[in-house]
Parts: C-alpha cells; sequence; structure tokens
C-alpha cells in the first residue's frame, strides 16, 4: 500500500493520499504514526527533491485464540505490537480477566477481548467442571433416644444414618448427580436414603452462602426445595439466605459445626471426605395438606454426636408421591434451626 506524505520547506503540512483513509500509518510533522498492520511508504518533499521512507507495521497478536479451563484454572494471556491494551470478558461469570490473566469462574464459553483504539483482539475460553460427584455413602446403626407419648416417657429405637460426601457439591449440576429417592429402604425401617441426602444436601448449599456463593447457595436451596408438587411461586425467596450469613461468626460456625469432626476447639473445622451423622425425630411424621398429600418428617443432629451443638436441631423433609425423591420443606421454620448460631458453643 502507498501512501504519499507531503512536507513543505515552509514547515507547512499537507497530506495526499490515494486513499480517503489512512489505513497502515498517518504521519505529523514527521512524526509517523501506526494505524494497521500492512506497509505504507511516507515522503517528505522540498521543491522539486522528494525522499521517501518505508514503513512496516506488524500485525497485533494475542498469545492464543482460544483456551480450554477447569473451573479455578488461570491462564496469562499477551498480545505483540500493541500498546496501551485493555482487557475485557464477555461473561464475568464465566471467566474474568485482570491484565491478561483469565480465571475460570463457572462452566460455559467467555470471548476475553484485548483492546488499544480500534484493534481487537479475542481469546475464547471454554471452561468445564471436573468436579467428581458419586452418589453418597450411608451407613445405618440404631439410637435408643427417651420420648413422651401423653405423659408418659418411653423409650424408642430410632434410625441413624452416617452420610459421607463423595465428592462435596458446589451447585445445582453437582446435586442433579446424586439420586434422593428411597434406595433399598423404606418406611417400616427408617433407612430411606433419600431423606437423609436431603439434609446432608442442605448442608452443601449453606456451605455455598459460607463461603461467598451467594447466586449458587440461592439456587441449590430452590432445587432442594422445589417438587412436582411444590412450585417455584410456592417456594417464594425461602432459599435467599444472604441477609442470614451477612455476619462472619455465621460464615465461621454454619454449616460447619453439623459435620463430623467439628468441634469449637478445632474451629469448626470437618473431617475429610465431608460427613453427617443424623437421626430419625422420635414423632410420627405429621400430615401436610398446603400442597396436596404430603406428609413431613422430621430428623435431628443430636448433642450427643456434635459437640459444637447445645441444642438438637431438627430438619423437616418430605417425599412427593409423583417422583418418589425427597425434598425440603419450603417453610424455613421448618429448618430455621441450622441456620442460627443460637443453639451452636
Amino acid at each position: 500500500m502507498g501512501l504519499n506524505i507531503y512536507r513543505y520547506a515552509e514547515y507547512g503540512i499537507f497530506l495526499h493520499s490515494g486513499f480517503y483513509y489512512a489505513t497502515v500509518a498517518t504521519v505529523n510533522g514527521g512524526l509517523v504514526t501506526p494505524v494497521g498492520a500492512g506497509n505504507a511508504t511516507i515522503t517528505a518533499k522540498a521543491g522539486p527533491a522528494a525522499v521517501t521512507c518505508n514503513v512496516t507495521v506488524p500485525a497485533a497478536t494475542i498469545s492464543q485464540t482460544s483456551a480450554d479451563l477447569t473451573i479455578g484454572g488461570t491462564v496469562q494471556l499477551s498480545v505483540n505490537n500493541l500498546n496501551n491494551v485493555s482487557w475485557s470478558s464477555s461473561d464475568q461469570k464465566v471467566a474474568t480477566v485482570d491484565n491478561g490473566l483469565v480465571k475460570a469462574v463457572d462452566e460455559g464459553t467467555a470471548t476475553i477481548t484485548a483492546s488499544a483504539g480500534s484493534v481487537r483482539l479475542t481469546c475464547t475460553v471454554t471452561v468445564k467442571d471436573d468436579t467428581v460427584i458419586n452418589q453418597p455413602a450411608i451407613q445405618y446403626s440404631t439410637v435408643i433416644r427417651k420420648a413422651s407419648k401423653g405423659s408418659e416417657m418411653i423409650e424408642e429405637e430410632l434410625t441413624k444414618a452416617t452420610v459421607k460426601f463423595n465428592g462435596f457439591p458446589k451447585k445445582v449440576s453437582h446435586l442433579k448427580k446424586i439420586n434422593r429417592g428411597d434406595g433399598k429402604g423404606n418406611a417400616e425401617n427408617g433407612q430411606q436414603d433419600g431423606k437423609y441426602l436431603t439434609v446432608a444436601c442442605l448442608m452443601s448449599a449453606l456451605a455455598a452462602y459460607s463461603e461467598g456463593r451467594d447466586a449458587d447457595g440461592k439456587a441449590m436451596m430452590d432445587y432442594l426445595m422445589i417438587s412436582p408438587s411444590v412450585s417455584a411461586q410456592n417456594v417464594g425467596g425461602s432459599g435467599n439466605l444472604s441477609y442470614y450469613f451477612g455476619y462472619d461468626d455465621k460464615k465461621t460456625k454454619l454449616p460447619w459445626a453439623f459435620f463430623d469432626g467439628s468441634t469449637p476447639a478445632n474451629k469448626y473445622t470437618p473431617n475429610q471426605p465431608y460427613t453427617i451423622t443424623l437421626e430419625e425425630y422420635p414423632y410420627a411424621p405429621v400430615a401436610w395438606t398446603s400442597y396436596g398429600p404430603l406428609y413431613l418428617e422430621k430428623l435431628q443432629f443430636h448433642t450427643d454426636d456434635h459437640p459444637c451443638l447445645k441444642n438438637n436441631s431438627t430438619v423437616a423433609v418430605y417425599q412427593d408421591p409423583k417422583d418418589k425423591q425427597w425434598y425440603l420443606s419450603p417453610n424455613p421454620g421448618d429448618w430455621g434451626f441450622v441456620i442460627s448460631t443460637a443453639s451452636i458453643y
């Protein structure tokens, strides 16, 4: 591409070009400014004398135009032949960028753009989730608890379950990999896997809030409450617990105080892999007609198993007859004990 620039001896500048717009370089008082990649000829003329300078502007490039990352992974991008670069991401929920350093946030695709003037260089980032989530393992045993029946105190044999996570859920797509049906258990032996797994999954949703992942926490809570019989409209904002986790002591204690291995002395540090122990509540299920012929069952975290707890804490769950999966009651009053620090040392 030829671009003729005339500089007169009386120091005035006059530009002449065979093109209406300079696409490679401009000149002003002898100062050549690159505009785009390519070749240009700069000409200085005084009377009949003329001298020329061939200018080559190399193309701006980005270190890579695509990248595959897993959640939490990073890649450093760089550009050549481009100054004063601004970086941006098309979707910060998928990937963020800071001075070329890209960090994967969640599954999806984002376009990272390096900009300078009219130049745009892009890199397509694909983020995948390599978290392995398998069905949690459940071990059953029995325990004898005293319960009042009328005016008497009786002893009841209750089912106790220890649920060990095999990959800790951090978002809804993880929860979907866990079947909350009865498994091999039934109402007679109290070993319906789903009701214990639902409470375990509740703990993972609360963990999202504790770690500052409020959007994940809300989505996980909704997933555990919305069923064929209970709509999203019925659930409303019950799963929005951002307010409850607005205090540092809650994030320190909740839900970690309910996991096995946590003590006040070890600052609520649970065993790995994450495990919870809970048991049946020593009273019959409660008929629940708000959304159809459903029955609420309560499970409890007992102080015998949880040294962080001052009092037993209960959680209400139900099995939807339409899909046979277990769900969390949409009424926060039925599980509010586990988002309160009042009963935690």
